[in-house]
């Protein structure tokens, strides 16, 4: 299943790791690691936590001519990826930096370049080397999820066409440029071990990093926006703290919730890009499951 912008708590975790591996620091800014390139005044003090929760001022896209480049994995990619970042950070940021939050897929993929430039490695190597490998995500991978044959063992996306619905070829994707951001795919399986890691690091038992880099990665700066994840105040519906985040690239949906005080774990994918059916539907399940949970929370355990 095609994430979307889930994949943004993907890159931010890989960053993390390379936090506290001593490669990168939470306040490494713009200016440091594009020293050699020309940085607008403004970029240069923007840091790589503003970027990863989405107060950095980076516009919500890139420019529209790069919206359909498919630039090769390794080199090419990489290349393409610092081109298009140069390019943004050479002028004004698109709002006050670390004053307004603005959903935003360029924010991580500059941060992915970042972690690029210091690195020498692609965000993909990164990624499988410090995210999917050490949690034995074995579904999980890059842009849509792909059929090696006619047969189709993978559900394609659908975009809606007025009235209709059609099927994608397992191409169809955002520009890998901003997968950091919105292209990256999973087993429901997988997204739900990757969603329990964050609830078993929040609790101070994560097995990727240790309790503080996760406090730091739940930690919204603007907006309950923090880094990939939404953190969510108790409220009438589910009265537990939540953290969640949810992704369409048009043609597919996803959503993780985790639940930390209840353990609870709830992924919803689906291969339709109508974005408001398959929220609702979503959130459907997922306030049946906290429901579910949250009485067994409170149950004696004599009555299990």
């Amino acid at each position: 299943w095609h994430l979307g912008g889930l994949a943004k708590s993907v890159t931010a975790t890989m960053i993390a790791r390379l936090i506290e591996s001593g490669q990168m620091q939470w306040t490494d800014t713009v200016g440091e690691v594009f020293a050699k390139a020309s940085v607008h005044e403004d970029w240069k003090p923007v840091t790589l936590r503003q970027l990863l929760t989405d107060a950095a001022g980076a516009p919500p896209n890139l420019p529209k001519e790069l919206w359909h480049k498919r630039p090769a994995r390794g080199l090419k990619r990489v290349q393409a990826r610092h081109d298009a970042v140069l390019e943004v950070i050479a002028a004004h940021p698109a709002y006050p930096p670390g004053a307004k939050y603005v959903y935003s897929n360029v924010g991580y993929t500059i941060a992915a370049a970042m972690a690029e430039s210091v690195t020498g490695l692609a965000w993909e190597d990164l990624v499988e080397r410090e995210v999917f490998e050490p949690l034995a995500l074995s579904g999980a991978g890059f842009g849509p999820p792909q059929s090696t044959n006619e047969t189709r063992q993978q559900p394609r996306g659908h975009f809606s066409a007025g009235s209709s619905k059609v099927a994608m070829d397992d191409t169809v994707d955002n520009t890998p440029i901003i997968a950091p951001a919105a292209a990256i795919h999973m087993t429901l399986e997988d997204l739900c071990r990757f969603a329990d890691e964050h609830m078993l690091g929040e609790l101070g038992r994560g097995q990727l990093l240790s309790a503080e880099s996760y406090r730091l990665l739940h930690t919204p700066q603007l907006n309950h926006y923090a880094c990939g994840w939404i953190r969510q105040a108790p409220g009438k519906a589910i009265p537990c703290t939540m953290y969640w985040h949810n992704g369409s690239n048009k043609m597919w949906y996803a959503l993780a919730v985790f639940i930390p005080e209840t353990n609870t774990v709830v992924a919803v994918a689906s291969n339709d890009g109508d974005f408001q059916n398959a929220e609702r539907a979503a959130w459907e399940i997922v306030m049946a499951s906290a429901k579910q949970n949250r009485v067994l929370a409170e149950r004696p355990l004599d009555e299990e």
